[in-house]
């Protein structure tokens, strides 16, 4: 319906006429009719209408205080019951622009709160004042006279009002401290009435009993958010702690999940709660939720669902809180034994990786001796890895639950493992990337095992058939296209190639410049690790001249440069590690270039580590690397411009250095730090006169 605006002014003077003599139309059918077409043409449609908006608004929010204000209880109860919305509606106008619109909002509002009607009233005043809290409005008493109508609502047990007046407390309540909320806060919190008054509505099993129920537990959250003693006192005093079983076992899950809240968080909040959790006091039966979370966890008729009861678990975990009244306590073993089988289950899987995950706790580390003493270890990593049986999500929280059990490996879980590469190697090449990284990380803690474990790992080591798929998995892993994977891809090839140099003299068929192409990867951990793995190959290489013609093969002249010049310090001195051991275990005398480079590499190398830690003693060194260099005997050696800008570079670093003062820290007496002067050419230099020592080098360039 298109209204102009001439119309729209003649149907709001007609609904004026209406509001003065609603006896004009009387009782009948028709009145009804003509209200309601009154009020869509006046409001309804009014974003149709050709007129501005702010006209409108204006209009609307008079129109609205003229209602309220003829006091026809008649016609005013009709509009409210038919059309409640169109007053709360002017809520949203409260920060509008024009101060005739906030005004006329501000007006009409007043009206409606001061009208001694119940019930809906009640609730636009709540809505109203929450509007406003919300919008940091002051409306001086305004906010006042709405708690007061809330109260009053309460006791006539109207769950909407009750809601609505939740709604406001949370918002000034918890919200920032300004004048327009501040006034009234003080006032909010001294009534310790409201508190008993909702605590008799949590157990109420009337109609409106769970929208009660979560009323009451919302208030306590927010009055936790406020008043901690308060909370505290409604926890106890309320008995909520001790009648959790009727709650627990509510109906409505939203009920439910709050109560868990709050539990979690006045634990996480007051320290002297935890005895109530706790074993003291309780007598034989052991901690407060103990037969709730056994009888949940498996699943028994009646009780409450598994997900509340591992969520119990984890609650009482967080309190520090043993699990079980002895150590022997069989039936909460077999409770959690249930919730590992329910692989089936996405939400069950992420609850056993949550529980595993707390190894902050006493507590988990009995979880996971629990998992190692299991004589069915084989049937529970069949079940986890039961493929055809599991969606890719059920599947990656298979996987992180076998990762969680082996943070704690036994000789009997890396057994069971052992026996399942095949299967983890093939979950190394799956479609999904997060399964992939997992299943690489897994295999890359089986590599890492503990070298305690002797015979499981030479038991894989000797394994020709574990050997290939495992080389293939971390070859194809390496190229892979997800950083992640290819960082537990390279940091398991350094495993796996010190598990081969202690466990079996056959050489490993990876060429090592596979991971050449690593060394120019755009994420510097990658490079990083990349340059570990090649040391640890040229360490582990028995043949010497294998170890040179893999120095050739990988590490040339174009990427010795690239390293050179890396913007990550780390990878920098990792390079540094790396061609010192290469050109340290050389068959061949090296070139005076080589010799010049390796000195310049070995200089920054201590001077990464000295200026990193403020350790005097490894700068020092640099200075007697360089002052020992061939390049600085030798300047013609360093024929290579590349060399010589890496050097200048390095040299330039070296300019700020107080040697006299290094000389002197690193030495025990004076004639010792003498000595070192006298190597570093700067004999005749004190410590107020001190010289840099790049004139000693200046004949390099």
């Amino acid at each position: 319906m298109l209204l102009t605006n001439q119309e729209c002014l003649h149907a709001s003077s007609l609904l004026r006429l209406l509001v003065r003599a609603p006896f004009v139309l009387g009782d009948d059918a028709r009145y009804q009719r003509v209200l309601d077409f009154l009020v869509q043409a006046t409001c309804s449609a009014n974003l149709a209408c050709p007129v501005t908006q702010q006209e409108f608004l204006e209009f609307a929010s008079k129109l609205v205080a003229h209602w309220i204000g003829t006091r026809q209880d008649d016609f005013f109860q009709l509009l409210l019951a038919r059309h409640a919305d169109i007053v709360a509606s002017t809520v949203e106008h409260i920060g509008h622009k024009s101060a005739l619109v906030r005004m006329a909002c501000i007006s009409a509002w007043n009206e409606l709160i001061s009208t001694e009607a119940e019930g809906m009233q009640a609730w636009q005043a709540c809505r109203i004042s929450y509007g406003a809290a919300y919008r940091g409005v002051h409306l001086g008493g305004l906010q006042h006279q709405c708690m007061l109508y809330w109260l009053a609502g309460i006791a006539a047990v109207l769950t909407h009002v009750m809601i609505a007046g939740c709604q406001l407390l949370s918002k000034v309540l918890v919200g920032k401290s300004s004048p327009a909320v501040g006034s009234i806060r003080e006032q909010i919190l001294d009534e310790l009435g409201l508190v008993d008054a909702l605590a008799c509505y949590l157990y109420d099993e009337g109609e409106d009993g769970d929208a009660q129920a979560l009323v009451a537990l919302e208030f306590l959250w927010i009055l936790m958010q406020t008043r901690e003693q308060e909370a505290y006192r409604f926890l106890v005093e309320s008995q909520l702690l001790f009648r959790y079983q009727e709650l627990l076992g509510h109906p409505s899950k939203m009920v439910r999940a709050k109560l868990l809240d709050i539990l979690e968080q006045g634990l996480a909040w007051w320290p002297e709660a935890h005895g109530v959790f706790g074993i003291d006091g309780l007598g034989k039966d052991g901690f407060l939720f103990r037969s709730e979370i056994v009888d949940g966890l498996q699943g028994s008729e009646g009780t409450i669902a598994w997900p509340d009861a591992a969520r119990l678990a984890m609650l009482v975990c967080n309190c520090h809180r043993p699990l079980m009244g002895n150590d022997n306590d069989d039936d909460l073993r077999r409770s959690f034994y249930a919730l590992l089988w329910c692989s089936s289950s996405r939400d069950a899987l992420r609850t056993m990786n949550d529980l595993l995950e707390h190894s902050a706790f006493v507590v988990a580390e009995r979880y996971k001796a629990w998992l190692q003493e299991i004589a069915q270890i084989e049937l529970l990593l069949d079940s986890l890895f039961d493929i055809g049986q599991m969606d890719e999500h059920a599947l990656l929280g298979a996987l992180a639950c076998v990762h969680q059990l082996y943070t704690c490996p036994t000789m009997l879980l890396a057994d069971s493992l052992h026996a399942r590469t095949r299967l983890l190697c093939g979950l190394a090449a799956h479609k999904r990337a997060d399964v992939r990284e997992i299943a690489v990380r897994i295999l890359r803690c089986l590599l890492s095992m503990p070298v305690q474990m002797v015979e499981t790992r030479q038991a894989i080591a000797m394994d020709v058939t574990t050997c290939e798929q495992l080389e293939r998995a971390l070859h194809d892993a390496i190229a892979d296209s997800e950083v992640a994977v290819v960082l537990n891809a390279v940091d398991g090839v350094k495993m796996y190639l010190l598990l081969r140099y202690h466990q079996s003299d056959k050489p490993w068929s990876l060429p090592a410049d596979l991971l050449r192409p690593l060394l120019a990867h755009h994420d510097a951990l990658v490079r990083r690790l990349a340059l570990q793995a090649l040391l640890y190959l040229c360490r582990h290489e028995r043949s010497i001249t294998d170890r040179h013609d893999m120095a050739r093969t990988v590490l040339d002249e174009e990427l010795v440069e690239q390293l050179s010049r890396d913007d990550d310090w780390e990878t920098r001195l990792a390079a540094c590690h790396l061609l010192e051991q290469l050109w340290l275990s050389s068959i061949e005398p090296a070139s005076l270039a080589e010799q010049s480079l390796f000195y310049l590499y070995s200089a920054e190398r201590y001077l990464l580590r000295g200026w990193l830690d403020d350790m005097h003693l490894p700068a020092s060194e640099v200075a007697r690397s360089i002052a020992g260099s061939p390049a600085t005997k030798r300047p013609h050696a360093a024929s290579n411009n590349a060399h010589c800008d890496h050097a200048a570079r390095l040299l330039a670093r070296l300019d700020s250095v107080n040697w006299v003062q290094l000389a002197t820290n690193t030495r025990a007496d004076a004639s010792d730090a003498q000595l070192l002067l006298e190597e570093l050419g700067l004999a005749h230099a004190t410590d107020d006169n001190w010289m840099p020592i790049a004139p000693v080098v200046d004949d390099c360039f």
